[in-house]
């Protein structure tokens, strides 16, 4: 049985970057959520995760 990847995507709860900071999730980087998101604009948990995750693996210049 195949799997719709973008449906489910499409369903998952969207947040404000001032809800997601506040978050229990992302507690401990709620500056760095509120640096990385722009305001105004909604992302998912995973949307927010992802961006996190690529800042804290990028290389030192």
């Amino acid at each position: 049985m195949a799997t719709k990847k973008g449906a489910a995507a499409a369903e998952a709860p969207t947040f404000e970057k001032k809800q997601l900071a506040a978050c229990q999730d992302f507690r401990e980087q709620a500056d760095l959520v509120n640096a990385l998101l722009e305001d105004g604009k909604l992302y998912t948990k995973d949307e927010t995760r992802r961006l996190v995750n690529k800042f804290l693996k990028g290389q030192v210049k």
